[in-house]
């Protein structure tokens, strides 16, 4: 009888410490940054599973659902295939079956799949960290942080730089059985100061016989020449006299500053993609960021600026979007670790709230960058 109740006593205590075990929230990580799930990772016969877009999405992986088999397939950067089946133990990695503890499920309409599979089959490891209920994703350091960081410490060797460059912008609206596109290109060259300082010729180059309009930024103050005069512009008219892009990443040398924010963004390191160029001597670093990745980036781009406004472009951008995505990619000299060119490229597709048609809007912006250290003069703006 003592026995019996020793043995009813230890069952009591093991099925409060599962029970409180159990409850535990778990925690999801990438690379240290916490990933926020819409609906929480939860474990299955010793299995975490996760909402499959947010693992995916994280990685930068590329996405697909066939609705009639119910299967989804995630694409890694180096063409590493994942396939899964909902309710399948049988998974497909390349073009080989491995077999699954606990088959992808669906649950509150999302589709949860096995966390460390996945992610491992992306080249990732995991941890599980008991302590604090934490499971961690570690992404293969492709030593591309670090030559971005040593990029930005070679730039600033340098208080000048030449550039020359295109900005391109694209709309396309769906109005049914056709597309509406329209857009502009424009051709842009000038020269860079360290101090915020640029000085910009941009013309159009969509077959408008037109001239080019010349601009010096200096900090932030616009001026714009007028025949052989320069004209001051408020600050209110600066938004509305640089065209769309046109000297961003240009007001600090060679876009560095795009570098240090986007590296400030939680997460960002699994989405380095590095690889050489076809051209030899060039290292190439590829940075994407979804739309969650790129709402922190712009809230970290605010920071100085009237917190007010910012937030309001912040929650203008996050209701009317259902995907913003940003993709950055640096060309740079291997040995020099000097960025040789850079292209910007920022996707937003989004419903029309009035006539509920889908449009895409596109910016494209690519500048080339040369004579580092090289001379320039400043126009006499106050002559």
């Amino acid at each position: 009888m003592q026995l019996r109740c020793v043995l009813v006593a230890l069952c009591l205590v093991f099925m409060t410490i599962s029970f409180a075990y159990g409850a535990a929230p778990l925690t999801l990580t990438l690379d240290g940054a916490e990933l926020q799930c819409d609906e929480p990772p939860y474990i299955e016969q010793g299995t975490t599973m996760v909402p499959y877009r947010i693992i995916a999405e994280a990685l930068g992986t590329y996405v697909s659902w066939d609705g009639k088999e119910k299967k989804v397939s995630i694409t890694g950067y180096g063409g590493e295939q994942v396939t899964l089946q909902i309710g399948s133990t049988t998974a497909v990695v390349g073009d080989r079956e491995v077999p699954l503890r606990v088959p992808p499920r669906v649950k509150n309409n999302r589709t949860f799949v096995p966390l460390r599979f996945v992610a491992e089959s992306l080249g990732c490891s995991v941890k599980w960290l008991p302590a604090s209920h934490t499971v961690a994703v570690i992404t293969p350091d492709d030593g591309s942080e670090v030559f971005l960081r040593e990029a930005m410490e070679a730039v600033k060797t340098f208080d000048t730089v030449y550039f020359t460059g295109t900005v391109e912008s694209l709309t396309q609206i769906d109005n049914g059985p056709e597309l509406n596109i329209s857009g502009r290109k424009q051709e842009v060259s000038g020269w860079a100061q360290a101090g915020g300082k640029v000085y910009a010729a941009i013309k159009p180059l969509n077959g408008e016989d037109a001239e080019a309009q010349v601009m010096y930024l200096d900090g932030d103050n616009l001026f714009i020449k007028k025949g052989d005069t320069w004209v001051k512009k408020t600050s209110e008219e600066t938004s509305a006299e640089l065209p769309a892009g046109s000297l961003t990443g240009t007001a600090s040398l060679s876009g560095e500053q795009d570098i240090e924010q986007v590296l400030q963004v939680p997460g960002v390191r699994s989405r380095f993609k590095s690889d050489k160029s076809a051209e030899e001597g060039l290292v190439v670093i590829e940075i994407n960021l979804n739309k969650e990745q790129t709402l922190e980036l712009l809230k970290r781009i605010g920071d100085g600026k009237d917190p007010g406004e910012w937030k309001k472009v912040i929650s203008l951008l996050s209701s009317f979007y259902d995907n913003i995505t940003i993709s950055y990619k640096f060309y740079l000299d291997e040995n020099s670790k000097l960025i040789k060119e850079k292209d910007l490229k920022v996707w937003m597709y989004f419903q029309d709230v009035w006539t509920g048609r889908s449009v895409k809007d596109m910016i494209a912006i690519n500048y080339r960058y040369y004579d580092y250290g090289k001379p320039v003069v400043p126009p006499s703006v106050n002559q």
